[in-house]
């Protein structure tokens, strides 16, 4: 079992005990649950947490910080886990905070700026329609005013 508290990362096997180097402590407390990544299906776990200090930490499954993650922090506090996506050979690791979404690779750097802010509701993740009419891919959420928000991959938003 694989969760945190807000100052913890915590890994406990099937029998009741702790990994080893479990728990372990967190950089900063935790503003949001965990993320669990696994990008390539290789069993290569990845850790995301959101901490109050409005970064984004990454980690690997052995509780270390995994080097070469450089992303800087969110506007606001993020509230909602974090989201992974695979569109063809890219990685989108969306993280929503009270103002804005960002759109990261794997490095932690942003891949789409999306043209206007919207306000996402704190409570609906992110949904990725790849059957749709047009072209291109989009993530579907819904603001705080209950309209249907669309992101594409050129950054374009729409409302409906």
């Amino acid at each position: 079992m694989l969760f945190n508290t807000a100052g913890k990362l915590h890994l406990i096997d099937r029998n009741g005990n702790y990994l080893e180097r479990y728990p372990v402590t967190l950089r900063s407390e935790a503003s949001a649950p965990l993320a669990l990544f696994d990008y390539d299906k290789s069993r290569d776990y990845r850790i995301f947490i959101p901490g109050k200090d409005r970064k984004i930490y990454l980690y690997n499954i052995e509780g270390n910080v995994v080097p070469g993650w450089d992303f800087g922090k969110t506007e606001s506090l993020v509230t909602a886990a974090p989201q992974h996506f695979r569109i063809g050979v890219k990685d989108f690791i969306l993280v929503k905070d009270k103002t804005r979404v960002y759109f990261l690779n794997r490095r932690g750097k942003e891949r789409i700026k999306p043209t206007r802010r919207v306000i996402f509701s704190e409570r609906n993740p992110f949904t990725l329609d790849m059957n749709i009419m047009e072209e291109s891919p989009r993530w579907i959420s819904t603001d705080t005013a209950g309209n249907v928000v669309s992101i594409y991959m050129d950054g374009t938003v729409s409302t409906l």
